[in-house]
């Protein structure tokens, strides 16, 4: 009886001491889970990344160069008519045309909605994937920032011409194009701060004093 009395007492003292190591080996497997789980979060969202850029060079560029053959084809003016008034949280858009010509233009161009269509929902759809940060956005950018702006800026006339007559509303196409496009921005703006100063380290201003002034 005493023996079992003791055995049982060596348990009870030996559990305490048992717990705090089975509760760190349990937090060391979470720390592990969760290193594992970023890690793996961050190979898919770079994955998804080069896939969106593959389907941006596929899907999208063809879409876009159609457009743009569409519009020589009709004379139309308005894809060079526009221009972008940037402010700290907003971006205004101008189209220089007459309104007539700016409503009709924007109604021919509909007529092609085969091309039209297929076109803002490809981009609605890679944008959602790095609006949402599915996918890595900075690889995103890196690889076809630039191009994608230049495809949003194409349509953005029509899309928020065709806002006040129907329900369409592509806002990942919105927040997207309008993080890269204040991005290049400034990125634009960078480079040509970096390149006065280094056009002014390399002139010569020294002034020479009249004589007898020192």
């Amino acid at each position: 009886m005493n023996d079992i009395r003791q055995i049982l007492e060596l348990i009870y003292f030996a559990s305490g001491p048992l717990l705090v190591l089975v509760g760190m080996f349990v937090l060391i497997q979470i720390r592990v889970a969760k290193k594992n789980i970023k890690i793996t979060s961050q190979r898919d969202a770079l994955r998804l990344a080069v896939e969106q850029s593959e389907f941006f060079a596929q899907e999208i560029i063809p879409l876009h160069s159609q457009l743009l053959k569409i519009a020589e084809d009709e004379g139309l003016a308005i894809f060079d008519s526009i221009e972008y008034e940037r402010s700290h949280d907003s971006i205004k858009i101008h189209v220089n045309l007459p309104e007539e010509q700016r409503v009709n233009e924007c109604e021919r161009l509909a007529e092609h909605y085969d091309v039209l269509i297929p076109f803002i929902n490809a981009l609605e759809k890679y944008s959602l994937y790095f609006v949402s940060g599915v996918a890595d956005e900075s690889v995103g950018y890196s690889g076809s920032g630039s191009a994608y702006c230049q495809c949003a800026e194409l349509i953005l006339p029509w899309h928020i011409e065709m806002q006040s007559s129907t329900t369409i509303n592509h806002s990942n196409l919105l927040r997207l194009w309008k993080m890269w496009a204040d991005r290049l921005e400034y990125e634009s703006a960078t480079l040509s701060i970096k390149e006065m100063k280094r056009r002014i380290a390399g002139i010569n201003a020294n002034y020479k004093l009249p004589i007898g002034v020192d």
